[in-house]
């Protein structure tokens, strides 16, 4: 009877070890699905050129929400925290 008992426990700590690991990897998983996105980008001419000082804008068709990052010297845009919009 013991060996029997300790059978048991031993299954139900394995199963419970188990559904712990899954719940774990589970949320770390949902945890990384963001809800929004990021855009950078280099502003350039046609011959490859950065073209400092120009202002760039990125508007969402759906809400018409505008948004302009602050020109650089380095002629980079950043558009940080982007929300997901539906595409057309």
């Amino acid at each position: 009877m013991p060996s029997s008992k300790l059978s048991r426990m031993f299954c139900w700590y394995i199963f419970s070890t188990s559904v712990l690991s899954l719940c774990l990897i589970c949320s770390t998983i949902l945890a990384a699905q963001g809800t929004g996105g990021r855009v950078l980008g280099r502003v350039t001419d046609p011959s490859g050129a950065a073209l400092a000082g120009v202002k760039v804008t990125l508007t969402n068709p759906a809400t018409n929400v505008t948004v302009r990052p602050p020109a650089t010297a380095a002629a980079t845009t950043d558009f940080p925290r982007l929300r997901w919009a539906a595409i057309a």
